[in-house]
């Protein structure tokens, strides 16, 4: 079978698990499926947020790290890249990705918000 499809079957399995709150199958799934096509930065950032809701937040950090090489930036990767900085006791990196983040969109109050 080819590598796309057989990933984008995991990608499928993780938006069912994650919608029934199976965080950590969801995040298993979305592994897999990164494995296979790790240039998919929304596979990436869906994989980030898996890790991140089930405290995996070392983890997540170097995969929202590994989203921001792919897509350049974004604000959100950054916002979570930020967050998850915070919770793994780093909070200089934090206020640089979260930093970061406001200057991409100064209006969104998520990246001030963490920053206090």
């Amino acid at each position: 079978m080819n590598e796309w499809f057989d990933a984008e079957r995991h990608v499928a399995r993780a938006d069912e698990l994650s919608e029934s709150g199976q965080w950590d199958a969801a995040a298993h799934e979305l592994r897999q499926a990164v494995e296979k096509v790790p240039d998919q930065s929304d596979w990436q950032f869906h994989l980030g947020l898996a890790l991140e809701r089930i405290e995996a937040f070392d983890e997540a950090r170097k995969v929202f790290e590994e989203v921001i090489r792919i897509r350049g930036g974004g604000f959100e990767a950054l916002l979570h890249l930020g967050i998850c900085c915070l919770w793994s006791g780093d909070p200089r990196a934090a206020v640089e990705a979260l930093e970061r983040a406001a200057g991409l969109d100064p209006d969104r109050h998520e990246a001030f918000c963490h920053r206090i």
